[in-house]
């Protein structure tokens, strides 16, 4: 079997955990307290003590174990780039549909937040750690969640709607309270589907526009879509929905600063 090339690795990851704006050409790492500490141009190292059950061992490189990845990345990342890591790697533990296991893992690493007080990116963390959401299936929709809720709208994701033959279709989203589907779409969600279904790409897109309509008329619930440029800032969002009629919502009400 051939050997994977580390580049193949880093795109292996990149994907599995939804790294979205960020840059593999510097590596960060952790160095033990106490000594020099020295970045150089493509190493930032970081000064602490990471427990020895919490490093794994990757292709021969030592690297922490992806809860204590993802609690790095909540503290220290921006929003943008922390919620479709942190949604990914819930989904990549507990499935789509984990419910009471997503919360019990949520309520564990707020407490390890909690001990961390006084630390830096800890009121980050407790906010992204509480917004994320293992539902989410791609990383156009943890962003469009991140910016619907910045723009103030109540949402619903991966809504069940009852399909012919007793199957079970699910929305990408629910503007709660407006009678507003929407699904985010992307090239990949056809390429996927045309792969996987042996169905041609003509054959794709007919059989999601029966889909929406059957959606529709279920539902009596308007269904709107929008893509991956959309989802990128709540500005670009925020234009599509107008340009859609849909209302801006009553308030933004609550919104943690670190989800800004």
């Amino acid at each position: 079997m051939q050997a994977e090339e580390p580049e193949d690795r880093v795109d292996r990851v990149r994907a599995s955990l939804r790294l979205y704006g960020v840059s593999t050409s510097r590596v960060e790492v952790a160095a033990r307290p106490g000594g020099a500490v020295r970045d150089t141009g493509s190493v930032i190292r970081h000064r602490c003590d990471i427990p020895p059950d919490e490093i794994v061992e990757i292709g021969g490189l030592r690297c922490t174990g992806l809860d204590r990845t993802l609690l790095d990345v909540a503290r220290f990342s921006a929003s943008d780039r922390a919620i479709p890591c942190l949604d990914a790697g819930l989904q990549r533990t507990f499935g789509r549909d984990a419910g009471e296991a997503q919360h019990e893992w949520s309520e564990r690493m707020l407490d390890r937040v909690s001990a961390m007080a006084g630390q830096r990116g800890v009121r980050r963390a407790r906010a992204q750690i509480r917004f994320a959401d293992g539902r989410a299936e791609s990383m156009p929709e943890s962003l469009s969640r991140l910016q619907l809720r910045r723009l103030g709208y109540e949402v619903e994701i991966q809504v069940p709607v009852p399909s012919p033959n007793d199957g079970m279709y699910r929305v990408d989203v629910e503007l709660l309270g407006l009678g507003i589907l929407a699904e985010i779409d992307g090239l990949v969600k056809y390429f996927e589907s045309e792969r996987l279904s042996r169905r041609s790409a003509a054959q794709v897109v007919v059989d999601e526009r029966a889909r929406e309509n059957w959606i529709q008329g279920t539902t009596m619930k308007r269904l709107i879509r929008w893509g991956f440029a959309e989802s990128r800032t709540a500005q670009a969002l925020a234009a599509r929905l107008r340009s859609f009629g849909v209302p801006p919502p009553v308030s933004g009400g609550g919104l943690e600063p670190y989800l800004r």
